[in-house]
């Protein structure tokens, strides 16, 4: 008897004391009027206990205000610490990059010879641009995903770094420091340049190409002008990079990402950059 649980003799208690002696039908009468005062299933709530239509619609209201406020500082601490968009303007990265792709680019991550790169322009290639952005944009500007409408930025790929030697062509190929490049990503029937160059590149300065050679104002077009050494338009500077391009991450049907290509891996290490580019041969010099 001591292993019982010691509340059934309470509850025997409390069901023997309820119910009367006499019989069934006193037996059931009691505990119809027991469970008469219980709520049953699928009866409606008491009407002060609904909420009201304004209350739904407030609780609604809040609900998606924290929502667009979650979003938007989402978006300003991935924008900040992690990853910005950019769109393509131009052709001049073809095929590998299609005019109005919006790229992923990487502002955590470090970047190599090969990788596609986005770079601030402040050297002025860029023309005025008289497009107003599109509504789409404009929304994607204020919540800090797109770069503000008077920045002004460029994608190109990354050739060669400070201290390289970059020479075109040989043997109808580039070369970084005297290794050869397959570029199997330059546009279907372009050579490798048309122009032939041969520069080393200044400390803290970039050599940048398009990957549709033929349709790409880069750093070739700007290492000479009126038969005069121009260094100082032709290179970007390192602190003016972005970071690298790691995807394409819209439309949808042009969804895939971006490594180093591997032929750039066996580059030799460079020397000591000079201060000042050395252009050996270029266009108009």
């Amino acid at each position: 008897m001591s292993a019982l649980n010691p509340s059934w003799p309470v509850l025997g208690h409390v069901l023997l004391s309820a119910a009367p002696l006499p019989g069934r039908r006193a037996l059931a009468g009691k505990a119809h009027s027991h469970s008469g005062s219980l709520p049953r299933r699928g009866d409606s709530e008491p009407e002060e206990a609904r909420p009201s239509a304004f209350r739904r619609f407030a609780r609604f209201l809040l609900e998606t205000v924290v929502i667009i406020f979650a979003a938007l500082l989402l978006s300003t601490l991935i924008k900040t610490f992690g990853v910005q968009q950019y769109v393509v303007p131009s052709g001049s990265m073809e095929q590998t990059l299609q005019v109005n792709d919006h790229i992923v680019v990487s502002k955590i991550g470090d970047y190599e010879r090969g990788d596609i790169i986005v770079f601030e322009d402040k050297l002025g290639w860029l023309p005025p641009s008289p497009s107003e952005p599109t509504w789409y944009e404009s929304a994607l500007q204020f919540a800090g995903v797109l770069p503000p409408p008077d920045s002004r930025y460029l994608v190109k790929r990354l050739i060669g770094l400070p201290g390289d030697h970059v020479v075109c062509c040989t043997d109808g190929r580039l070369t970084v420091n005297g290794q050869v490049i397959d570029e199997p990503y330059i546009y279907p029937g372009a050579n490798p340049s048309d122009i032939e160059f041969d520069i080393v590149i200044p400390a803290g300065r970039v050599f940048v190409l398009g990957d549709h050679r033929n349709n790409s104002a880069d750093s070739r077009y700007h290492l000479c002008s009126s038969g005069q050494r121009t260094p100082a338009v032709a290179f970007p500077a390192v602190e003016d990079i972005k970071g690298p391009v790691v995807a394409i991450g819209w439309p949808p049907k042009r969804w895939t990402g971006f490594s180093t290509p591997e032929a750039y891996a066996s580059v030799p290490s460079p020397g000591p950059p000079p201060e000042e580019a050395v252009i050996a041969a270029g266009p108009g010099c």
